[in-house]
C-alpha cells in the first residue's frame, strides 16, 4: 500500500511538472509572438508617417513654398588633398533640420566626383571603435577625414542614416587619391560598422554584423545576426575568410550547446528570445559547416519544426537565404554549404 501511495504521489508530481513545462513554454512562444507583432505595428507607423512627410514636402516643392519660404540650405566645405568635400543639410528657418536632408559631394575644380545618396543624416567616424559624431559643421566634417589604409593618403569616413527601425546604414569610405577610389559603399541594414587593424599591418578592417537573417522566420528580437570581417583586398574592402575563422568546437561544446536546446522554432534556447539556429549560423559564418551540421542533428526537434517543417526544408531554405547575403560572392567557397 505504501509503495502504491509512493507512485501515485510520483506521478502526481510529473504531471505536474511536465504540465509546468508545458504552460511555461506556451508562455514564452506567446510572449515572443507578442514581440514579433508590436515590431511589425511599429514598422507600419514608421513607414504612414514616412509616406505623409515625403507627401507633404513634394507638395511643398511643388508649391514653390519649400525652399524659398520655409527652408534653407546650410552647406559647410574643406578642403583636402585638392578636394572639396561638402557637407549639405536642408534646415528650417527655425533651424530644425528636415528628415531626408543630409549629403556629402565631393568636388574637384567646380566638377562633382562623388556623391553620398541623401540620407536623414550624414554622421562621421570619429574613431576607430565606431564613435561617430553628426555632420553639422566645420570640425564635424574634418573628423570624417584621416587614415587608415596605412598608405599616408587620407580617406572619409562616413555614413548616412536613413531613419525607421531597424534601418538602415549606408556606409562610404572614398580614397582621397587621384583619381578618387570607394574602398568601401555598402548598406549594412541596421547593423554600424568598426575599424580595428586585427593583424597589425597598419591598415584597419571593418567589424559588423550580417543583416540578412533580420525577421527570417523569428521576430527582430530574436533574429541572428552572424559577426562579419571585412579587409581592403586590391583596393576594395570585402568579407575577409582570413579574419573570419574560428577554431571548431569541441564535441563536449557542441552537445552542450544541444542539450539547451527547448524547441526548433520560437525561444530555441535558455537565452530567451533567440533561436535554436542561432549557433548553427555562427559556426557556418566561423567556418565550422561540419561542426554546424552535427549540432543541428543533435538538437533537431522533430516535434515543434517551425516553419521549417523538416531537418532537410531547414537546410535547404537556410542555404538560399545565406545566399542573399551581399556578403556570398566573398564568402561563397569559405561557407562550402
Amino acid at each position: 500500500m505504501k509503495n502504491k501511495r509512493i507512485i501515485i504521489v510520483a506521478g502526481i508530481l510529473l504531471l505536474i511538472f511536465v504540465g509546468y513545462q508545458l504552460i511555461s513554454n506556451k508562455i514564452k512562444q506567446n510572449r515572443e509572438w507578442l514581440v514579433f507583432q508590436e515590431e511589425r505595428l511599429q514598422q507600419k507607423k514608421i513607414k504612414e508617417m514616412k509616406d505623409q512627410t515625403e507627401k507633404i514636402i513634394e507638395e511643398a516643392k511643388k508649391s514653390g513654398l519649400y525652399i524659398k519660404d520655409h527652408y534653407k540650405t546650410a552647406t559647410t566645405t574643406i578642403e583636402v588633398n585638392g578636394y572639396q568635400i561638402e557637407s549639405i543639410r536642408l534646415v528650417s528657418n527655425d533651424q530644425y533640420e528636415t528628415p531626408f536632408s543630409s549629403k556629402i559631394n565631393i568636388l574637384k575644380d567646380g566638377e562633382y566626383l562623388f556623391n553620398s545618396e541623401d540620407q536623414e543624416r550624414c554622421y562621421a567616424f570619429n574613431r576607430n571603435d565606431g564613435e561617430t559624431s553628426l555632420i553639422d559643421n566645420t570640425d564635424s566634417l574634418k573628423r570624417a577625414v584621416r587614415d587608415i589604409t596605412g598608405n599616408s593618403i587620407p580617406e572619409l569616413l562616413i555614413f548616412g542614416w536613413s531613419g525607421g527601425a531597424h534601418c538602415c546604414y549606408q556606409n562610404y569610405i572614398v580614397e582621397l587619391s587621384n583619381p578618387l577610389n570607394i574602398l568601401f559603399d555598402l548598406d549594412t541594414g541596421d547593423n554600424a560598422i568598426s575599424f580595428e587593424d586585427l593583424n597589425g599591418d597598419g591598415v584597419m578592417e571593418i567589424k559588423t554584423n550580417e543583416d540578412i537573417f533580420a525577421y527570417w522566420n523569428v521576430s527582430y528580437v530574436g533574429s541572428p545576426m552572424p559577426s562579419v570581417i571585412l579587409s581592403l583586398k586590391d583596393g576594395k574592402y570585402r568579407a575577409d575568410p582570413t579574419f573570419m575563422k574560428n577554431p571548431k568546437p569541441t564535441d563536449t561544446e557542441i552537445q552542450k550547446a544541444a542539450d539547451e536546446v527547448i524547441s526548433w522554432s520560437g525561444d530555441g534556447s535558455n537565452g530567451y528570445p533567440t533561436v535554436a539556429w542561432k549557433y548553427a549560423l555562427d559556426l557556418i559564418y566561423s567556418g565550422n559547416i561540419n561542426s554546424a551540421k552535427i549540432y543541428v542533428d543533435l538538437a533537431w526537434k522533430n516535434d515543434s519544426p517551425g516553419e521549417f517543417k523538416t531537418k532537410e526544408g531547414f537546410w535547404n531554405e537556410l542555404n538560399e537565404q545565406i545566399k542573399e547575403s551581399i556578403y556570398y560572392t566573398d564568402l561563397e567557397d569559405y561557407f562550402n554549404l
